[in-house]
């Protein structure tokens, strides 16, 4: 790969990075890019690495990557090396991304045994305001993965089922 290509791709990894507002897990932005077909996961990590070296990302305490000044600049510099077309796409990936992020921050579900009972602990959180949390008692582990599992593909549909059923006169 030329060196252009190279530092075009590393330029498109500062430009999500910092896009993302201090709001990316070094998961999130390997499933994000890999997700995209950017680049493959070997190079990707090279590409990271090299720029953490350089110093030009950073992660904090809850180990979310950020740009640091030498990153920050480096894209300021350089962004028009990146076609206006590709950011786009990039900016419209990025609106999905992040709400697939919140959805998925949005669901708590916690398995536990307690006192030779399993149970099951379900929450729904928007933002920092939680909207719903329920703790049941099952039968056995597998019927609380089942109930976690369904409650991870539907958990709009489940919450509105329970508020209906509360809200019910007799």
């Amino acid at each position: 790969m030329l060196d252009k290509d190279i530092a075009k791709n590393k330029l498109i990894i500062l430009y999500i990075i910092n896009n993302f507002n201090h709001e990316l897990e070094e998961s999130e932005l390997n499933f994000l890019v890999l997700n995209m077909e950017l680049f493959n996961y070997f190079y990707f990590k090279e590409c990271l690495c090299d720029m953490e070296t350089f110093g030009l990302i950073l992660f904090d305490d809850n180990k979310k990557y950020y740009l640091s000044e030498i990153g920050k600049n480096t894209l300021d510099t350089f962004i028009k090396e990146i076609p206006q077309d590709f950011l786009d796409k990039l900016n419209a990936y990025r609106d999905d991304f992040t709400k697939y992020l919140r959805d998925k921050n949005s669901l708590k579900i916690n398995i536990f045994k307690e006192d030779d009972s399993y149970y099951c602990k379900l929450a729904i959180n928007d933002g920092d305001i939680c909207v719903m949390n329920l703790k049941i008692e099952v039968a056995n582990k597998d019927m609380a993965n089942i109930i976690s599992e369904n409650f991870k593909k539907n958990p709009q549909i489940i919450y509105k089922k329970i508020l209906g059923i509360l809200m019910m006169e007799n």
